[in-house]
């Protein structure tokens, strides 16, 4: 019974199930890109970024807000918008609409029309091309069209391949990893995740909360989920031990994403609870499941990976006779 409940939290994580961060990272941020490492940027770039990131904070924290909506009534802030103003907009909204309403036909409305202000642009708008293929892959992927998504994936590495660089690159291989991932390839995923981290070691830090942290984040949790879903459980803890220090080293610069890093160590810790008990080091599991509880339980956070903490706890006291 535990062993299926620990299982039942990493087979969440690959449906992207587990609300809170990734968790809005795999199936939201790192798919939605930073619009701060775009190629070509708009005149508006901090305005438009930060509507964006707001309706970010909103999606991951308050689902009872209408996000379409707030996103409309804001960018009526920007007098006149742009072409990357509107791409971003554009790009927001198709992750928006295959990954929570799962509206597939409103989302491909929006990848057609980030192609559209593309238009004659691919030379010059090159990560906001690469990010528009692999959203077209994305659409249809969720209408099971499977050989042309990877076809359009393919089209989409290649070209960031040859006309990126390492920063920018790196979001795209760990989209690669993720569709390994999803499609349940653990093996093939771990080398595209490496790759990524290395790929973001180039980037510059510390003023870019996507490459500073929620990038990196999500490749080592998934990287620790790979493991352990191999039952590499040694590499499994070692991956999320490196994301607890990422977590600790970066959350100084971002105070301003204070609940968003806070859900994501929760989220991390209940991983590691898991890891521990799978490898019998009851008490270290013990202790990170209370870390993941005493953080999650709460509205707005992971409530679900708190549950699980839960229930994984019980059965751990009962095994052991300890109080409930």
């Amino acid at each position: 019974m535990l062993i299926a409940i620990v299982f039942i939290r990493k087979n969440l994580f690959i449906e992207g199930s587990l609300p809170g961060l990734l968790f809005t990272f795999t199936i939201f941020l790192f798919a939605c890109g930073s619009s701060s490492s775009t190629t070509t940027t708009s005149s508006h770039v901090g305005l438009s970024d930060s509507i964006i990131n707001q309706a970010k904070e909103i999606w991951a924290n308050e689902k009872d807000i209408d996000v379409p909506f707030f996103l409309d009534s804001m960018y009526k802030k920007i007098s006149t918008p742009d072409l990357i103003d509107k791409w971003v907009k554009y790009n927001f909204l198709c992750k928006f609409y295959l990954e929570y309403p799962q509206n597939v036909p409103k989302a491909r409305v929006y990848t057609d029309s980030m192609r559209f202000v593309l238009r004659g642009l691919e030379n010059t708008c090159k990560n906001q091309y690469a990010h528009t293929l692999f959203n077209q892959g994305d659409v249809l992927m969720a209408e099971k069209k499977y050989p042309d998504a990877f076809n359009r994936y393919y089209d989409g590495y290649s070209y960031a391949q040859k006309n990126l660089d390492s920063c920018d690159l790196a979001p795209f291989t760990g989209r690669l990893a993720m569709i390994k991932y999803r499609q349940f390839q653990f093996r093939e995923a771990i080398p595209y995740l490496r790759q990524a981290l290395d790929e973001n070691a180039y980037c510059k830090k510390q003023d870019d909360f996507d490459n500073s942290f929620v990038l990196p984040l999500s490749w080592l949790n998934t990287l620790a989920m790979c493991y352990g879903l191999l039952v590499r459980i040694d590499s499994s803890i070692y991956y999320l031990r490196k994301a607890l220090v990422l977590i600790h080293s970066q959350e100084s610069y971002f105070p301003q994403h204070k609940v968003t890093i806070e859900a994501a160590r929760g989220t991390v810790e209940g991983s590691l609870g898991d890891e521990y008990q799978e490898a019998g080091l009851y008490d270290s599991s013990r202790y990170f499941l209370l870390e993941c509880i005493r953080i999650n339980d709460r509205p707005g956070n992971n409530i679900v990976a708190a549950d699980l903490s839960k229930i994984i706890l019980a059965f751990t006291d009962m095994h052991f006779n300890r109080p409930i």
